[in-house]
């Protein structure tokens, strides 16, 4: 699969990943699935161990589409 960070978003809610964002960076809990998903995948992704429930996480910058589309319908940039 040809991940970009275009598509991060659609593809790990596609495989139900546990995800959550501040503003447009997208964060997913670390599982199995995510792994394998991510297999080939290197486009700047960085991982962080969680303050709140010490679960490793990924983080993509600028992937969470959702934050994105709201400041297209708002008419931002």
């Amino acid at each position: 699969m040809g991940l970009n960070v275009s598509t991060i978003y659609a593809a790990m809610l596609a495989i139900g990943a546990d995800m959550s964002n501040h503003e447009s960076d997208l964060y997913v809990t670390v599982t199995p699935e995510v792994v394998g998903l991510l297999e080939g995948y290197t486009d700047g992704y960085t991982s962080f161990y969680s303050n709140i429930d010490g679960k490793l996480n990924y983080e993509f910058p600028f992937a969470y589409t959702p934050w994105w589309d709201a400041r297209l319908k708002r008419g931002e940039k």
